[in-house]
């Protein structure tokens, strides 16, 4: 059973019934909620990859430098954090480098 904080859910804003803090601070967002932090990537990235800022590794050859999808730097299969410190904003090219799986482009819509 996830330790689940509402107290810390509440402090944050956030709305979504699905969406939670666990008690060590990590973030499983959803609806509102996770478009929310997308809006927050988006704006601390200005809208570009962060492939070789936050992650440290050089953008593909395919990139054009536009950030347009959030990447978890620790997989989402490891204990998902939707927290901001988590995510990187990669373009397409960038995000199937990092992720082997091939994700869809505007993955994680939901």
């Amino acid at each position: 059973m996830l330790n689940k904080d509402a107290e810390l859910k509440e402090q944050r804003g956030y709305t979504n019934p699905k969406s939670f803090v666990r008690n060590d601070g990590s973030e499983v967002l959803k609806g509102e909620d996770w478009k929310r932090r997308k809006m927050e990537l988006s704006k601390r990235s200005a809208g570009m990859c962060e492939r070789s800022v936050v992650i440290g590794r050089p953008h593909d050859d395919s990139c054009y430098g536009r950030g347009q999808e959030p990447h978890h730097i620790k997989k989402r299969s490891q204990g998902r954090d939707d927290r901001l410190s988590n995510l990187a904003n990669l373009s397409h090219a960038c995000h199937k480098a990092e992720d082997p799986r091939k994700p869809r482009f505007g993955e994680h819509a939901r």
